[in-house]
């Protein structure tokens, strides 16, 4: 499973339909996309921590940006708007309050993206980056054991920097936040967790420590180099 910004999709519906905003997240008509120019530059920052139901629960903080309410202006602002989830591609949720809830499936991965949509339905971008934080989520297999304390790391890949080791502890909620210099497959070995980043499009991998051992993330990098990134050892 790759996750992915721009995906083949019907295209997207206007006001007036079940939902006030865009269907699915296809950024391949330039018309749905609002380029900001001189206005401050909203800032988006999710975490995400696990849910009592055994879902997910994104905890959403905002700056420079305020959620609409009310009559929409004439013309689309790009400091005020909504926040919208989409799960493999397609709506599944607006921002009401602090957090977007994301519901226990059968899906084994998700593919989730949250990003800001102007009031008239387009997503914000800056500098031909959209304002939008991708997550590749691996539902557990196990109930491993655990505390289940928040492990959020950053990582930087870069040409001739040495892949670093990272430690958690088996149980603990694992994000993996990743940029990049270049385009490349990420792949985490033994929880199969796999993610396409670019500079302009970074991701995150979140996923449960179930499995302890020493785990290597591997870059398939465009010009068909291979080389570890990261090595995770998760302790028992």
């Amino acid at each position: 499973m790759i996750a992915s910004i721009v995906m083949a999709a019907p295209a997207a519906m206007g006001h007036g339909t079940e939902h006030p905003g865009l269907d699915t997240l296809d950024v391949s008509d330039p018309g749905q996309v609002f380029e900001l120019t001189d206005q401050p530059v909203p800032g988006l920052a999710v975490n995400a921590r696990r849910a009592a139901d055994g879902g997910w629960n994104f905890e959403v903080t905002l700056t420079n940006f305020g959620i609409m309410e009310g009559d929409a202006p004439a013309e689309a602002l790009g400091n005020s708007g909504h926040v919208h989830m989409f799960v493999n591609g397609e709506f599944s949720a607006r921002l009401d309050g602090n957090a977007i809830h994301l519901a226990p499936s059968g899906d084994f991965i998700h593919e989730v993206a949250i990003g800001l949509i102007t009031h008239d339905d387009r997503f914000i971008s800056r500098d031909g980056r959209l304002i939008l934080e991708r997550f590749v989520v691996l539902e557990p297999r196990s109930e491993p054991d655990g505390d289940g304390e928040a492990a959020i790391i950053d990582i930087a890949v870069a040409a001739g920097v040495d892949a670093e080791t990272v430690q958690v502890r088996r149980g603990d909620v694992v994000m993996l936040r990743w940029a990049v210099d270049a385009p490349m497959e990420l792949h985490l070995h033994g929880y199969d967790v796999e993610a396409e980043v670019a500079p302009a499009s970074p991701a995150a991998m979140l996923f449960i420590a179930e499995f302890a051992g020493r785990f290597a993330v591997e870059a398939h990098l465009e010009d068909g180099g291979e080389r570890a990134v990261l090595f995770l050892e998760v302790l028992p």
